[in-house]
């Protein structure tokens, strides 16, 4: 069943629902037989959701409407396997010009259309890729309470720009919190904020996802990747403890590629 929030937990028709999400930024544009083989490959390590960014991607050549084309097939074969998808709607917005309201209306829709779909407005809407108007968080909350909240989805406007952000100073719209720990912390101070995530879920008395931690690699990267599994064990450890969701990202998964052996390990 679908997704919902009350208050700081989400429930689905089997009781409380914890996301164990991992990323897989370009299914919804890439050769569906190398698609699929990774939507299985996720289920059967044991995640029950993928995360999905359904914009346009200049990096690997994807555009806001193919991306949308692709989404229901990713949707329903998802489902299929028994896995939910938390659908990023906005991204690279700086180098395109299109209706931006037009293509979260579509998004909401086909989500809309599924149970196993949550949205998040607009990924990392502080961030130089993104055009002037998705820095505007009060304007991706109105996109929110029009286009997606009447649909009865659980959302979110995407990440504030500080993994501790305060309510009084930034309301955040949206049924759950969706925030990416700040790398630019040495991995294991990083890691031990999944604590200060749980603040903010007490603070805006929400949900929050743990959305986009430093992800995994074969060699370290520092401030980007890691090649420590004890990180991501202890992410993952942190995480359940505190009632908080988690998007295992990683480099394999920017491209939806079946991971090396180290990376599967992690």
């Amino acid at each position: 069943g679908r997704v919902r929030a009350e208050r700081r937990l989400l429930f689905n028709d089997a009781g409380i629902f914890r996301g164990r999400f991992v990323s897989g930024f370009t299914l919804t544009t890439m050769d569906r037989g190398a698609a699929r083989e990774y939507i299985e490959w996720a289920a059967r390590t044991g995640f029950n959701g993928v995360r999905v960014l359904c914009g346009n991607l200049t990096w690997a050549g994807q555009t806001a409407a193919a991306a949308a084309e692709g989404l229901p097939w990713v949707l329903d074969t998802l489902a299929a396997n028994g896995l939910y998808c938390e659908v990023t709607a906005v991204t690279d917005t700086a180098a395109s010009n299109f209706d931006l309201r037009a293509h979260v209306d579509t998004i909401a829709r086909i989500c809309a259309e599924r149970e196993n779909a949550i949205v998040e407005i607009a990924n990392e809407p502080y961030h130089p890729t993104q055009r002037e108007d998705v820095h505007e968080y009060d304007f991706l909350g109105r996109l929110g309470r029009d286009l997606v909240e009447p649909r009865g989805l659980l959302w979110s406007v995407g990440a504030p720009p500080d993994d501790e952000p305060q309510a009084k100073e930034l309301p955040l719209a949206g049924s759950y919190l969706h925030i990416h720990l700040n790398r630019g912390r040495d991995e294991w101070n990083m890691v031990r904020r999944v604590r200060e995530l749980e603040a903010a879920s007490h603070n805006y008395g929400r949900h929050v996802w743990n959305g986009e931690p430093i992800g995994w690699a074969d060699t370290n990267q520092p401030g980007r990747r890691t090649a420590n599994p004890d990180i991501a064990f202890t992410m993952g450890l942190l995480s359940r403890g505190f009632e908080v969701s988690v998007t295992s990202h990683a480099e394999h998964a920017l491209t939806a590629v079946l991971p090396s052996p180290h990376q599967q390990h992690m």
